[in-house]
């Protein structure tokens, strides 16, 4: 990233010397004059390099997985994997998922949409495995990570295989036959911020991996899971191309 340092125009710069006609009439030595000009210069070039540094210090925010993003994703008729936790690791083998765009739901009802209707899912089973593959290529430059999730009633969320989130579920190991704890939310809403992302994340493929869990097998009438990765992916420094007035000017 590289910035023009030239917030505002050189007419507007006060000019606390006084103009040359005054100068000249008060009899003062120009030495004398550029010697206190050059104070003020300085004063007004740090502010100008100040004003440049948090200009560029807000860094954009990068949606690196959206809510209505294709998913791979697994009824939960039956575990995912054996053992239990293998489906969330990046090195598992998911070609053969049904692949869907989220959001992920189904309404007997009145409520909800999305783009990938489970319209099977009531009396069948309690949740659906969800695994989305993104690409970093340098974790040391991603900045803290926000995950957004809505979900109608419960989720578990894992990076790579480290569980990041868990929203209305009781603890432990979920398992395909889990319902989440009683509806607390239409839908419940939450957002988490993941401060340790360099951690997280690896070099290449990356996995975000969601167990999303209805509060019962038969007497809810919707389910819902909503999902979405931001993060600060800008790590160039800033660079000052431009500084006004020049070192070493007299204003």
């Amino acid at each position: 990233m590289r910035k023009s340092v030239f917030p505002f125009p050189l007419e507007a710069i006060p000019k606390p010397c006084g103009s040359g006609r005054q100068s000249a009439q008060a009899g003062r030595n120009l030495e004398r004059t550029h010697v206190r000009c050059y104070g003020f210069e300085r004063v007004a070039l740090v502010l100008v390099l100040l004003l440049a540094l948090l200009n560029s210090s807000a860094a954009r925010a990068d949606v690196i997985v959206s809510e209505d993003s294709e998913w791979r994703y697994y009824k939960g008729v039956a575990e995912a994997s054996s053992p239990v936790a293998a489906w969330r690791q990046s090195d598992f083998n998911d070609a053969a998922w049904a692949t869907g765009r989220g959001p992920f739901f189904y309404e007997d009802s009145f409520g909800y949409t999305g783009n990938t209707a489970l319209t099977d899912m009531r009396g069948r089973y309690t949740c659906v495995f969800l695994r989305k593959a993104f690409g970093v290529a340098n974790p040391a430059g991603v900045g803290d990570l926000t995950l957004y999730l809505q979900t109608d009633d419960g989720c578990v969320v894992w990076l790579n295989g480290t569980e990041v989130a868990r929203v209305n579920m009781p603890d432990g190991e979920p398992f395909v036959t889990w319902t989440s704890l009683p509806a607390a939310g239409e839908p419940n809403v939450t957002t988490v911020i993941l401060s340790n992302a360099e951690s997280l994340l690896r070099a290449g493929t990356n996995i975000l991996a969601i167990q999303a869990f209805n509060s019962g097998l038969s007497d809810s009438s919707d389910f819902l899971i909503a999902a979405s990765l931001s993060g600060n992916l800008d790590i160039v420094p800033p660079a000052v191309d431009l500084v006004v007035p020049a070192p070493g000017s007299v204003v």
